[in-house]
């Protein structure tokens, strides 16, 4: 089964690369689900939400649960903003959604929380098309001093995705945030065989001679991460 879940991410992953456009708008959505309730929302979100996503013309790139809490996280693409907010409109004013979100409030509040960002793909690592059998996946997300997101960025191209893989991790893909103001952040994935070889790569990682050369190297001006988000994923499929 789990390798199933694996072919299936990496089928969402190459079926939305062939469509990238420099217009593609990508939407990261991370739900808090109450406590006892994320089995019964992922089991709605399958069978429901997911398909009445898709009918209003957007498309998964992939859809995970969170190792260390309740949360559910998923991606979609859209051809552009303005195709998004039409998506979106659509997706409310359909007449399935009403028992849908009848069901999610049946009794309690399932949905505590809904974080979303507005991501553009970025070119550091070429957009993954197929995976390893990584069984983890890891989502970063990175806030800079700012002005700091350029050389954030050259970092990683010209050292960092090449250190992690040395460490054990394997590169998915690279997005910037979309923000109406201020600076953008970096939003993206790696893979990891299990929790244990998340540690260990990290661990690695951290300690590798090559890695703090390039660090300190990339610092000479100032600092320029000034914190990390991360969540441990494990996917599943939607259909």
């Amino acid at each position: 089964m789990k390798k199933i879940i694996v072919l299936v991410f990496s089928f969402l992953i190459s079926a939305a690369s062939a469509q990238i456009t420099d217009s593609t708008v990508f939407e990261l959505r991370i739900y808090k689900i109450a406590e006892g309730q994320r089995e019964s929302f992922i089991h709605l979100f399958k069978n429901e939400i997911s398909k009445l996503i898709e009918k209003h013309q957007m498309k998964f790139y992939g859809c995970w649960t969170d190792v260390d809490s309740n949360k559910v996280v998923y991606i979609v693409s859209h051809i552009n903003k303005v195709a998004m907010t039409t998506s979106w409109k659509n997706f409310y004013a359909d007449p399935a959604w009403a028992p849908i979100k009848e069901k999610l409030n049946a009794n309690e509040k399932t949905v505590l929380k809904t974080t979303s960002m507005l991501l553009r793909y970025s070119d550091i690592v070429p957009f993954k098309t197929n995976t390893s059998d990584a069984k983890l996946y890891e989502l970063r997300i990175y806030y800079c001093f700012p002005g700091r997101l350029p050389n954030l960025i050259t970092r990683f191209k010209t050292g960092t995705t090449r250190i992690f893989e040395k460490n054990g991790m394997e590169n998915i893909t690279y997005w910037t945030t979309i923000e109406k103001s201020g600076q953008s952040k970096l939003v993206y994935f790696v893979a990891h065989k299990d929790k244990a070889a998340q540690k260990a790569s990290w661990d690695s990682f951290g300690k590798d001679p090559d890695w703090i050369r390039h660090r300190n190297q990339s610092e000479k001006d100032g600092k320029i991460v000034e914190r990390v988000e991360s969540l441990s994923l494990t996917p599943f499929s939607i259909h």
